[in-house]
């Protein structure tokens, strides 16, 4: 596997380009990575794990979580996994 700060500087990219022009959100961790040019299914765990950087990053700026609100799960739900820690209940 490459790099994830290479895969999350592109889902980025991807996000941000998304944003730009009013697309909805991308459905599936698979669908994303095949969206960057990699293989969906063979990357889908891998970019569970780019959008939770990317999400922490975001947190820590003070920003929207952008990868929660643009990478959703296949059925267009949130993913209830990303809130499962017990230091979110305060939030």
């Amino acid at each position: 596997m490459d790099a994830q700060h290479i895969h999350a500087r592109n889902l980025l990219k991807l996000i941000r380009s998304r944003v730009e022009a009013n697309e909805p959100p991308i459905v599936g961790y698979a669908v994303a990575a095949t969206l960057m040019g990699l293989k969906g299914d063979a990357y889908a765990r891998a970019m569970g794990q780019v959008c939770s950087r990317i999400d922490a990053a975001s947190f820590v700026a003070g920003w929207p979580m952008l990868a929660l609100h643009m990478v959703r799960k296949p059925d267009g739900g949130l993913n209830p996994a990303s809130f499962d820690d017990p230091g979110w209940s305060a939030w």
